[in-house]
C-alpha cells in the first residue's frame, strides 16, 4: 500500500499550514475508518442471529455469503491503516449500535413473528450506511493520494451495492 503523500517544498508558514491540513485529513480518515469497521465488526456478530432466525433457505445464504463478506472487508479495512502507519482500531458508532440492538430484541422477544422482512429492512438500512461511508472514504483516500485504500474501498462499495440488490430481491413473505 502507498503511504499518503508528502507535501513539497514551501515556505515555513504555508508548510505548516500544508501540514496541519494534511494531518487533519489523515485524522478524519482514520476517524471514519475506525467506525466503519466498528461496524462491520458488529455486524460479523450479529449476522450469525439473523441466520438462526429466518426460516428462508434463501436468505440464509445470503447472509452466510454476507458474513464471509464482512471477514473479508475486515481484513481489507484494517491494511487501509498500515500506510498511515496506524493501529487498527475500531470506534463504536453510536447511530449504528441502536439500530442493531433493536433489531436483536425484536428477534428475541418476538421469535414467531417477526419477519424476515425486518431483519432485511435493518440490514438494507445498514447497507446503505456502509455504502455511502465506503464511498466517502474512497473519496478521502483520493485526497490523500492513497491509491491501493482507494481501490480497496470502492471493491468493498460495490460488494456492498450489489449485496443490497440481491436481499432486497429475495421474497420475505411481507
Amino acid at each position: 500500500m502507498m503511504a499518503p503523500k508528502t507535501s513539497p517544498v514551501y515556505s515555513d508558514d504555508e508548510a505548516g499550514s500544508k501540514e496541519k491540513a494534511a494531518a487533519e485529513q489523515i485524522t478524519t480518515f482514520a476517524h471514519d475508518l475506525r467506525k466503519i469497521l466498528w461496524i462491520e465488526k458488529a455486524l460479523l456478530h450479529f449476522i450469525p442471529k439473523t441466520i438462526d432466525f429466518t426460516a428462508s433457505a434463501t436468505l440464509k445464504e445470503a447472509f452466510n455469503a454476507h458474513h464471509k463478506q464482512i471477514k473479508g472487508h475486515i481484513i481489507r479495512l484494517e491494511s487501509v491503516f498500515k500506510p498511515l502507519r496506524m493501529h487498527p482500531e475500531s470506534l463504536k458508532d453510536t447511530r449504528i449500535e441502536p439500530v442493531l440492538a433493536e433489531a436483536e430484541l425484536r428477534m428475541k422477544n418476538n421469535r414467531n413473528s417477526v419477519q424476515d422482512a425486518q431483519i432485511v429492512e435493518t440490514l438494507l438500512l445498514l447497507n446503505t450506511h456502509k455504502q455511502e461511508a465506503y464511498k466517502l472514504l474512497s473519496e478521502k483516500a483520493q485526497a490523500l493520494e492513497m491509491t491501493d485504500s482507494v481501490r480497496l474501498l470502492l471493491e468493498m462499495h460495490a460488494q456492498e451495492k450489489a449485496y443490497a440488490e440481491t436481499i432486497a430481491k429475495i421474497p420475505t413473505g411481507s
